[in-house]
């Protein structure tokens, strides 16, 4: 076997040991809750060392992040299905969301536990790891619907990224917060219709001092920056 086959094949049994360990993990927090389970039982479970498991992840409030990078990578695998290029950015926009959505309404008890241990540890704030780059995909998508004209131009791509990622986020959080469940993905699909018909090509122009306070709140232009002193 080649080195770099040897190689492959440590990564890739690596993986399998990390997603085993996860899958353990999230099976005892269903079944027994987060709080009353311990590394020790995830990695009898696994069947794995103690050292093994924080080998992988530092501590149990990892392994719900590591449920925020799955999504991620879900999304990443919907932006490479065969039909992706052929739908409108608008419609990227929401198939993401609706994407999000449905993955939490599978399991809500777990994504209310993620939430809230993410929300104590500071991991949702507006660059948390809690956030799984959401924003970057979102702004891609749309400053390719700017050059498409499906999109206004007139304000950044990060921006318009910005306000879809609170909105999904508040959603989420309200949701999760609700005692009464209801449908998360009907929701979210209903008020991004109501961002993107504000954000679209026929939308009305801003003032420029709506531009100017836009441009305040995001930071100063590129060729501003450092310029003090």
């Amino acid at each position: 076997m080649s080195a770099s086959s040897s190689s492959s094949v440590r990564r890739r049994k690596k993986q399998e040991r990390k997603e085993r360990i996860y899958r353990a993990a999230l099976r005892l927090f269903r079944e027994k809750g987060f709080d009353n389970t311990t590394v020790e039982e995830i990695a009898r479970a696994a069947q794995v060392a103690k050292g093994t498991f924080f080998n992988y992840f530092p501590t149990k409030d990892a392994v719900l992040l590591y449920l925020g990078e799955q999504q991620l990578g879900g999304l990443r695998a919907l932006t490479e299905m065969r039909r992706w290029d052929t739908l409108s950015a608008p419609e990227r926009v929401k198939r993401l969301l609706r994407s999000l959505a449905e993955s939490a309404q599978e399991d809500r008890e777990l994504v209310q536990l993620m939430v809230s241990r993410a929300l104590r540890a500071g991991d949702l704030g507006p660059n948390g790891r809690g956030r799984f780059g959401l924003r970057a995909i979102v702004a891609l998508i749309i400053a390719q619907g700017q050059r498409a004209g499906e999109f206004r131009n007139d304000v950044s791509a990060d921006l318009l990224a910005g306000l879809v990622e609170a909105i999904y986020f508040h959603e989420l959080f309200q949701w999760c917060a609700s005692s009464i469940p209801y449908a998360l993905d009907r929701r979210l699909e209903m008020l991004i219709d109501v961002l993107l018909t504000g954000i679209g090509p026929h939308a009305e122009g801003l003032s420029p001092d709506d531009l100017a306070t836009l441009r305040l709140s995001s930071g100063p232009p590129e060729g501003e920056k450092g310029s003090e002193g």
